[in-house]
């Protein structure tokens, strides 16, 4: 049964649980290295006051939508923030192709959000491990 699941394709990502992950983020614990690279580079395409109103989760959030599968990615920025323009792909496409994902602080970040949630209090995050 698992090696006939194994050869399956993905033929549709449900975007519903991944928009609810990232919309769950609602702290930045400062995990991430290239985040201000992200607001510098690829929040340029919004207005000024558009840009300053995003609180750093959101920007945690829209970095996160970045980084999806192509086919949910826009959808997936168009739930945190509607705006979406030529300008902001561009952007995002150099982006991703200069920086990796964070990957590991990003879990670190869903994980410490979803901990913090079920237990009502925000303690300081632990350090990573090297």
């Amino acid at each position: 049964m698992t090696s006939y699941l194994a050869l399956q394709e993905l033929s549709t990502i449900d975007i519903a649980p991944i928009n609810a992950v990232i919309a769950s983020l609602r702290l930045y614990t400062n995990n991430i290295k290239h985040l201000i690279d992200f607001r510098v580079h690829c929040l340029k395409g919004l207005n000024v006051k558009a840009r300053q109103s995003l609180s750093q989760a959101q920007i945690l959030q829209l970095y996160i939508c970045c980084y999806q599968h192509a086919s949910i990615r826009d959808r997936c920025w168009r739930a945190v923030l509607p705006v979406l323009n030529h300008s902001i792909q561009r952007a995002c496409v150099l982006f991703r192709a200069k920086f990796a994902f964070e990957f590991k602080a990003v879990v670190r970040s869903v994980i410490f959000c979803h901990v913090n949630n079920a237990q009502g209090s925000v303690p300081g995050l632990p350090e990573a491990a090297s």
